[in-house]
């Protein structure tokens, strides 16, 4: 999915994150609680979300299941809360708006600001909304 030579995940339980896990090569995964300190002890979890390489207007890494804020660059009044998921139909993550449910493609990504508001996985209405729109 990602198109870095390395790959990042957010690890869960449920609805708690537990740490990070990163891949520098295929063979050795590296593992951190805090995204400072990484070693390779393993960390247990249920749920990994990838990394979209792209970071939030305050430096943080946005995975997919997070519900982020778009707003217009040029036009600072129109925005919108969408979910990052992973589409296999387009093989590249796309952002669903929250509201009208329609795809923003990633080509569109860069002329917005974006700030994560939220994750999907403590959001289980809007969840069973997607899953019924099937997204999920």
């Amino acid at each position: 999915m990602n198109k870095a030579p390395f790959q990042f995940f957010r690890l869960r339980i449920g609805d708690e994150i537990v740490g990070f896990m990163r891949f520098l090569n295929a063979s050795k995964p590296f593992f951190s609680k805090d995204r400072l300190w990484w070693n390779g002890n393993s960390i247990d979890y249920k749920e990994k979300d990838s990394y979209i390489e792209f970071d939030d207007i305050n430096k943080q890494w946005i995975f997919e299941s997070d519900i982020v804020e778009f707003k217009e660059k040029q036009n600072k009044d129109n925005f919108f809360q969408a979910v990052i998921l992973f589409d296999p139909d387009e093989t590249d993550f796309v952002a669903i708006n929250c509201e009208n449910f329609q795809k923003i493609k990633l080509d569109f990504w860069p002329k917005y600001k974006m700030k994560i508001v939220s994750y999907l996985f403590i959001n289980p209405q809007l969840a069973d909304e997607l899953f019924e729109r099937g997204y999920l």
